[in-house]
């Protein structure tokens, strides 16, 4: 599982931050294991739903299957 977080302008997040804070809170298997910072918005809808499936498509980049 991957996350892709947005931080915010002068926060300092770490990926050890992000795991143990989900790890309090979500399960063993919804802890990522790899985790994207952006400063820039994630892409939208119209509707205002994260479109995950532009996301995707830089990990799966080069892949010979996608998933989903």
């Amino acid at each position: 599982m991957a996350a892709c977080v947005v931080v915010k302008p002068g926060l300092g997040l770490s990926v050890g931050g992000v795991a143990r804070v989900l790890s309090r809170t979500a399960g063993e298997l919804q802890v990522p294991r790899h985790v994207e910072f952006s400063e820039a918005d994630l892409p939208t809808s119209g509707a205002g739903k994260v479109l995950k499936r532009l996301l995707r498509e830089r990990f799966w980049a080069g892949g010979t299957r996608a998933v989903s």
